[in-house]
């Protein structure tokens, strides 16, 4: 299932770049659930492309079907074999403000378009961020959640014995800042 690989979970190491309004990582942990003969399948990656814009507030996820991995051989050369295009998804967050310094969990909707078997839909994640701070640095836990249906990427076919619904889960380490 293609479409699992855009399903996001943990990468730590948010790099800043450009003035320290971006964080970029390029090696995120993207996890998607989906169902085959009643059991769970997972699909994770550790190679893909997750940049935060704190100030405008956007979130760009990329991920190459090629570093895919299930444990399942027949479906990791399923993924792979559409390859040629990465999974792109590129979203704004929504909530009032964002708050940098410690604070409960934030609450948030992250709305955008994600392109996936060369087809562009709109998906929404309900998310949190969650301060996380210790005695050398601060940061941010971004957790975001939603559900696509392979059905909506033309995946159905190819992917017939699995669950048309797939979860996504995105979970990342954001806005680290050394304390001074």
């Amino acid at each position: 299932m293609k479409s699992l690989l855009l399903l996001f979970c943990v990468g730590l190491g948010f790099h800043p770049v450009s003035s320290q309004i971006i964080y970029k990582s390029t090696s995120a942990h993207i996890v998607a659930t989906g169902v085959r003969n009643s059991e769970r399948v997972f699909v994770e990656s550790h190679q893909s492309l997750v940049m935060f814009n704190y100030q405008a507030m956007n979130v760009v996820v990329q991920a190459d079907l090629r570093f895919l991995e299930t444990g399942i051989d027949s479906l990791n050369k399923a993924l792979q074999s559409g390859a040629s295009k990465p999974v792109f998804f590129e979203g704004k967050m929504e909530m009032s403000t964002l708050n940098l310094q410690g604070h409960p969990q934030q609450p948030f909707d992250l709305g955008g378009n994600l392109t996936l078997n060369s087809m562009t839909k709109p998906v929404r994640f309900k998310g949190t961020l969650t301060h996380l701070s210790s005695s050398d640095n601060n940061a941010c836990l971004f957790s975001a959640s939603a559900t696509i249906r392979l059905s909506d990427f033309n995946l159905q076919k190819q992917f017939a014995e699995y669950s048309d619904g797939v979860s996504i889960e995105i979970v990342q380490v954001v806005l680290r800042k050394q304390s001074r």
